[in-house]
């Protein structure tokens, strides 16, 4: 009776105990896909931040607008000014880099911080110098703060809301 009764409690627990791992497990992998932990979605991030830094400093707008989100429900602020969509934000983002032919140059100042409010979200932000030459021929040098947040989904991790603040030295 008492070894009935202890092969009984042994499998309740055994089962109890591949529950709880297959549970585990599943969150692992429900996590992963999800954008995983904060350091996990930096370091998958960091790539793309780094591709969109460089871009910017070659004044690629394409290349640089290809880690947002390429669809109706991206918003862009910028100072006081609220942009709504991809297509929207490329041209604008044509007109400030005027076709590619700007100066314009930005260095990231200090570490970017990384905050992850929810799974899949990352929310970054970062300050930058920039410097260019204004149209009468003066330089111009100033500070941008910058928020983008990240939301990963079926092609990676893409730039789903940003704001820039401008300011100048």
């Amino acid at each position: 009776m008492h070894i009935l009764k202890a092969t009984t409690s042994f499998l309740a627990l055994a089962v109890s105990i591949t529950a709880c791992s297959t549970a585990a497990s599943s969150t692992r992998s429900e996590r992963a896909r999800a954008g995983g932990t904060l350091v996990e979605a930096r370091e998958e991030i960091q790539p793309l931040f780094e591709r969109m830094l460089a871009t910017a400093n070659a004044h690629d707008v394409d290349g640089h607008l290809a880690a947002y989100v390429r669809d109706s429900t991206l918003v862009f602020v910028i100072n006081d000014e609220i942009i709504r969509g991809w297509i929207e934000l490329h041209e604008r983002q044509r007109q400030w880099w005027q076709d590619g032919k700007s100066d314009a140059a930005y260095r990231v100042v200090g570490e970017p911080a990384y905050q992850m409010p929810a799974l899949g979200v990352v929310v970054q932000t970062y300050l930058l110098s920039s410097h260019r030459t204004l149209a009468d021929g003066a330089p111009s040098d100033g500070r941008i703060a910058v928020t983008d947040i990240w939301r990963k989904g079926p092609d990676g991790w893409r730039v789903v809301y940003a704001h820039e603040s401008f300011g100048q030295r």
